[in-house]
């Protein structure tokens, strides 16, 4: 995270040479932002070493609509022109839909049209960047539990071209266990481990809906003590791992006590993965992978899941209450073919997703207002 708090927390790392990999949010400043100088050098840095992990966040894979996705596919290419990334992975699910340019990675119904709409874009990245394996992460989030288990499954039909990895993150996971009071080993057994070439840990926080506790992934917390001896249980049943990463959100690593923690969590994780094994990653252990000739084609767009899409964020941007929110999308006859998937969903859970949306989500109007804002300041 290219912030102060987290440059004091893990400079000592850095400067011990404890930190073998860097992952790169690289479309995360491909909106103008200016890096500090020293986040530029590590990126530099480690991307010069043969060390360095690419992970998107603004991509929508599974977005019904056809979305700007040349012009993020024609970013990453000039990207990993630019640096050398041993891979690149983005996130399973959607974020943008209607006038929402961005929101929260929320799940999609398991169909074969979504499936194929996932299988295009998974194509389109290879094509613009034909010699980066590319892989997906796991969400955190759920609507209910069937929903939940239904994710694994799902990813492993859109994992399926040679190159194609799982990113495994341990927090989501514990997330979706603890909400839907699922066995964590049960609901990992539903993933392709055998896909899983790098795994994620983090902390989070706890939210509250009429009296039950929702674990959230909002990285912003010390790991829980839970969370390691489920890290050695998934690098047990994982054997292709290169790459086990700490994440923790810029701007929450507060004074001197949180950034002390922060190092304690990633010595502590070190223990873990080298009581397994010492982790071979690419750089080191470079495997040619054969890819088939790809033609363009596939979906661009699948109106209906569009159209569930588009109601569902703005419907969880408004004052409509949960069960509300799910009683409509149930009676649209336009989305019929989502009433089943639709009527497992549980309100505790759409309160969460309303929550995050209201939270996270920005519309082309409030990006037209802040930038009126800021021309008229100048």
């Amino acid at each position: 995270m290219p912030t102060a708090d987290f440059l004091a927390a893990a400079y000592p790392l850095f400067e011990a040479s404890q930190v073998d990999l860097l992952e790169w949010s690289f479309d995360t400043v491909w909106n103008g932002a200016v890096l500090p100088d020293w986040a530029a050098d590590l990126i530099n840095f480690y991307a010069s070493q043969g060390r360095l992990l690419g992970h998107g966040v603004f991509f929508s894979l599974l977005s019904g609509q056809a979305l700007a996705h040349e012009q993020w596919l024609s970013n990453l290419s000039e990207e990993c022109r630019q640096y050398k990334y041993l891979h690149i992975s983005e996130h399973y699910g959607f974020s943008q839909a209607g006038s929402f340019v961005d929101s929260t990675q929320l799940p999609v119904p398991s169909t074969a049209s979504t499936l194929a709409l996932g299988l295009a874009r998974m194509q389109l990245v290879a094509q613009a960047v034909p010699e980066i394996n590319f892989g997906l992460e796991n969400l955190a989030f759920a609507f209910s539990a069937s929903d939940a288990l239904a994710q694994g499954p799902f990813l492993k039909k859109l994992l399926t071209s040679p190159g194609n990895f799982l990113v495994l993150d341990i927090h989501n996971l514990y997330c979706q266990a603890h909400n839907f009071k699922i066995d964590f080993e049960q609901l990992l057994l539903t993933y392709p481990l055998e896909l899983v070439k790098q795994i994620h840990i983090s902390g989070g926080s706890w939210s509250e809906y009429k009296n039950l506790a929702i674990r959230r992934d909002t990285h912003d917390d010390e790991v829980p003590e839970e969370l390691f001896q489920l890290l050695a249980l998934a690098l047990k049943l994982c054997t292709n791992v290169e790459s086990v990463i700490l994440e923790r959100l810029g701007g929450t690593i507060n004074g001197g006590a949180a950034a002390s923690i922060f190092r304690d969590d990633f010595y502590r994780l070190k223990t873990v993965v080298n009581s397994r094994q010492e982790l071979s990653y690419a750089g080191e252990n470079q495997v040619e992978t054969t890819r088939p000739q790809l033609q363009p084609g596939g979906l661009e767009q699948d109106l209906t899941l569009a159209l569930y899409q588009e109601r569902l964020l703005a419907w969880l941007n408004s004052e409509m209450s949960s069960e509300h929110i799910i009683a409509r999308l149930k009676d649209d006859s336009n989305l019929s073919i989502y009433r089943e998937y639709i009527s497992t969903f549980e309100p505790r859970m759409v309160d969460v997703a309303k929550q995050l949306v209201q939270r996270w989500g920005k519309t082309v109007a409030q990006l037209e207002s802040l930038d009126g804002c800021r021309h008229s300041t100048i």
